[in-house]
């Protein structure tokens, strides 16, 4: 969804002519080695924080600009290394002291990083993701409990204000197209809309199947939850409708990313 809207001369038939069923948010949590100097104890201590590398897996990757967009917001010094294949390259590379800073799904982080390298006190949480609409912020089900703050929450916090601009404003676009369609269910368009209705219909009821969610649990420590309904094309429509303004600075974002 995120390269439809910034590399749209790249596509061949326009993202918003599709018909949607459904589509998954993704919410990321950021998380850093404990051992960056001077020594982190908690979030806050990235502001002390000496060579510290954030690591992602290409330039133009949607984790990748949240990534530095975040740092860039706060202001803190880093080094940005990219071009690992994947997260569990990325995760690796950071155990092994190659990068210090990475971000994570939310079945990753709390399946994988939360129960062995953060209990054993490898690495520290720093913020994650918080879900967009385009108008306010929530806090997705999964993270609810956490001790880990949102990154506006951090934000605030660390500045002592509340986050603004056009870094800010890329951050808020990116999560209400990419974060909040993670993944996509379309079909194409002029299909017929009795599949249409069907399929939504299905979504709806696979939300609420038990059975589903146990065997999810079981086979990938995670439920899908997908939103969908019959306003679900002038959602995902509206969100996929960009400033120009937004496109030319992710564009020059990417470029400066090589210099």
């Amino acid at each position: 969804a995120w390269k439809s809207v910034i590399e749209s001369e790249s596509q061949r038939v326009e993202l918003k002519s599709y018909e949607f069923i459904g589509y998954q948010p993704g919410n990321a949590v950021y998380y850093m080695r404990a051992d960056t100097g001077p020594g982190m104890k908690q979030g806050a201590d990235i502001g002390q924080a000496k060579g510290l590398v954030a690591g992602g897996l290409a330039k133009d990757a949607s984790k990748d600009l949240l990534i530095r967009l975040t740092l860039d917001m706060l202001g803190v010094p880093y080094r940005y290394v990219t071009g690992y294949r994947s997260s569990n390259d990325a995760r690796l590379a950071l155990q092994r002291g190659e990068i210090s800073l990475h971000a994570e799904t939310t079945p990753a982080y709390f399946n994988i990083v939360e129960p062995s390298m953060v209990k054993s006190g490898q690495v520290i949480p720093l913020w994650y993701d918080p879900n967009y609409n385009g108008e306010s912020f929530s806090v997705p089900k999964v993270m609810q409990g956490s001790s880990v703050p949102t990154f506006p929450e951090f934000y605030r916090r660390f500045k002592g204000g509340a986050p603004s601009g056009m870094m800010w404003d890329v951050y808020r676009t990116n999560l209400a197209i990419d974060s909040a369609m993670l993944r996509l269910i379309a079909m194409p368009p002029g299909s017929p809309q009795a599949a249409i209705d069907a399929l939504r219909t299905a979504v709806a009821r696979l939300n609420a199947d038990q059975d589903y969610a146990e065997e999810a649990m079981r086979t990938i420590q995670f439920v899908p939850y997908y939103e969908t309904g019959p306003d679900i094309d002038t959602r995902i429509r509206k969100a996929l409708t960009v400033a120009p303004e937004i496109r030319s600075f992710v564009l020059d974002y990417i470029r400066s990313a090589a210099k």
